[in-house]
């Protein structure tokens, strides 16, 4: 009988497998419960706004160079939202159609990112799992261990991959632009600025971002709590620096928190 993972929740705790169970770290702090089997139910516990809320969601499910990929429906409904906003509009092309293809070019790289990472993983004998989500991607490597320099890589990685994804895109929309249809050529621009933006946003050296966890595996465990402080440090500092420059509060917000969490398991470090 096939077995399908289905979202159960957002939980507290780390990245486990426990009887038949996986549990995602997501954000760091809030995490996605998945089990084997049956119909899938949203208990989103740890958010206030969302206590005691509860709705059915359909999971979109399917495998990518081997690797399984869920893609969960709240993913759509956040890049719509970002799409409503950033997608690339003007001319003849309406708005509908802008956002869709902002969200079109927005799953391709993130979905481009996490395979950067999970392909990175399977290369150190790893099995991955990509999940989608509201908060963006994650990839898990159930039971895996890796050593510091694998983990560096397998991070490092994912926003290498999205940057060079960009990077290509850019040079293609550069020399055959006059060649595309306006839909096609906006599309092209999503993708390049999506791929390049996100990625270095996501080498911010402040956990649980990607250059978070890369500075963590080059201090090293033993530097945990040094590690901590100078995340926090950095978060607020680029927070600060980011809403200055951009007058845009999505980000430094997000950074705010991180640094509230970062706060949280110092007070807690023993």
């Amino acid at each position: 009988m096939k077995r399908e993972v289905t979202l159960l929740g957002i939980l507290h705790g780390g990245i486990v497998l426990r009887n038949g169970c996986i549990l995602v770290t997501v954000t760091g702090e809030l995490q996605i419960f998945l089990r084997c089997g049956g119909r899938g139910e949203f208990f989103a516990e740890s958010l206030a706004f969302w206590k005691n809320a509860s709705i059915i969601v359909v999971m979109i499910r399917f495998r990518i160079f081997g690797i399984p990929v869920e893609i969960q429906p709240w993913f759509w409904l956040i890049l719509a939202l970002l799409g409503s906003d950033f997608g690339q509009k003007g001319g003849n092309m309406n708005e509908a159609l802008a956002v869709a293809l902002f969200v079109i070019a927005g799953a391709i790289s993130i979905l481009v990112h996490e395979l950067g990472h999970a392909l990175t993983g399977k290369y150190f004998k790893a099995q991955p799992i990509i999940v989608l989500h509201s908060f963006g991607g994650v990839a898990v490597f159930p039971y895996a261990k890796f050593t510091r320099m694998q983990s560096f890589l397998m991070i490092a990685a994912g926003p290498a991959i999205q940057i060079l994804l960009g990077m290509i895109v850019w040079a293609i929309q550069y020399k055959y632009q006059s060649q595309f249809s306006e839909a096609f050529a906006g599309f092209l621009d999503d993708l390049w600025l999506v791929s390049i933006i996100w990625a270095i946003l996501n080498l911010i050296p402040v956990s649980p971002l990607d250059g978070g966890q890369m500075l963590y595996q080059i201090m090293g465990p033993k530097r945990r709590r040094l590690f901590l402080q100078v995340s926090i440090g950095l978060a607020i500092l680029f927070a600060v620096g980011l809403f200055l420059i951009t007058r845009f509060p999505i980000m430094p917000i997000f950074l705010l928190y991180y640094a509230y969490q970062n706060f949280q398991e110092l007070r807690n470090f023993r």
